[in-house]
């Protein structure tokens, strides 16, 4: 076991995934801030598998469930800010949607296309997630890598991860806690304008009302 308050045995994952399938798994953590994650990395047992459940998009999970630590980031790790400098900071379990919505709002741009994926920050920077003419890479200026062995923590710019086409170097034990994303200065008006016609697009053109994760295949 782990005594951890933010931590549950045998909890059932189907319920946290888009596809609604998937068996338990045997740890499961919603650590609320980075020493908290740090906490329940350090009192897992020895060996103990980690993996990071986002907003349950883009994933299957086996019925056979995940003999694990499954780790989905809690509170702090959702925070979106605007700095005065123009850039925007969110945590690693960050909703894209929300992101874009709220950059918009601050009449910041350039953050647009994260709307239209159903994934979190962390989920974005992992696969450099991207669409409508842009990707995390383009955007991004860097973020916290926290290594789930060793508990250290690394600030990586997109050539650090070698972000490729919808991938990274970042491996199993890497987690990424935050990333700062550079924007550029525009009206509000219009930004909330390319935010409403990309959901259109979406809507359009990918289904919607049924159980699916996105769109997960690559371009040839």
């Amino acid at each position: 076991m782990i005594d951890h308050p933010s931590v549950r045995d045998n909890v059932q994952l189907a319920p946290l995934t888009t596809y609604k399938v998937g068996g338990t798994a045997r740890f499961f953590a919603e650590p609320g801030d980075l020493g908290e994650l740090r906490e329940v990395l350090s009192l897992a047992p020895p060996d103990t598998s980690v993996v990071v459940l986002g907003r349950g998009s883009n994933v299957v999970v086996s019925e056979r469930g995940i003999d694990g630590l499954v780790i989905k980031l809690g509170r702090s790790f959702q925070a979106v800010s605007v700095g005065d400098d123009g850039d925007v900071t969110a945590g690693g379990g960050a909703a894209l949607p929300k992101v874009a919505r709220l950059a918009a709002s601050w009449g910041r741009g350039g953050l647009g296309f994260f709307v239209g994926i159903p994934g979190s920050v962390g989920g974005a920077v992992r696969m450099n997630a991207g669409g409508h003419g842009s990707d995390t890479a383009h955007v991004m200026r860097h973020a916290l890598i926290l290594d789930s062995t060793t508990r250290q923590l690394t600030r990586s710019t997109p050539r650090d991860l070698e972000l490729g086409y919808r991938c990274s170097n970042l491996g199993d034990p890497d987690i990424v806690v935050q990333a700062t994303f550079a924007t550029t200065e525009a009206d509000t008006d219009i930004l909330e304008d390319e935010i409403r016609e990309i959901t259109r697009w979406r809507k359009a053109n990918q289904p919607g009302g049924t159980l699916n994760a996105g769109s997960v295949f690559k371009n040839p």
